[in-house]
């Protein structure tokens, strides 16, 4: 999985969990309510949705696709937390490590299931650089000179 990928799943992650439509009567409509909304679950506004939010109708479209992109599918909600744990971390943001493993943690992940997500993104992206220098490089420094 590129870093590229990650950063998406990351953005998707960081506006999880909002209160979803299938938990409230009303979903949050305006920029204002999303923002107020994951405040009130998270404790504070991420910063990546602040920034949405000063464009007329980017965060008002963006949320229900990062709902849509945590709910369903084959991923249990702890397994999908886990994830964003993993995403975060390779990614290098403190804020979003710290909010996906409250999260994870709620939603059933235990503390060895969030080090081992960390761990494993650590490895990954911890030599993916490698891998891209390596591929950039091939015909300018061959193997074994």
């Amino acid at each position: 999985m590129t870093l590229k990928v990650l950063g998406i799943l990351v953005i998707l992650a960081v506006a999880i969990p909002m209160a979803s439509a299938q938990e409230t009567a009303e979903a949050p409509t305006t920029a204002e309510e999303i923002l107020a909304s994951v405040e009130a679950k998270k404790g504070f506004r991420p910063p990546a949705l602040e920034l949405m939010s000063e464009r007329s109708g980017v965060l008002e479209l963006f949320m229900p696709y990062g709902l849509a992109a945590f709910e369903g599918g084959p991923l249990t909600e702890r397994e999908a937390y886990l994830v964003a744990v993993a995403a975060a971390t390779a990614l290098k943001s403190p804020t979003c490590i710290s909010a996906h493993t409250a999260t994870a943690i709620q939603v059933g992940a235990t503390q060895a299931d969030v080090v081992q997500a960390m761990l494993i993104a650590g490895v990954v992206s911890g030599t993916a650089s490698l891998h891209a220098a390596r591929e950039a490089t091939k015909d300018r420094l061959p193997r074994g000179e």
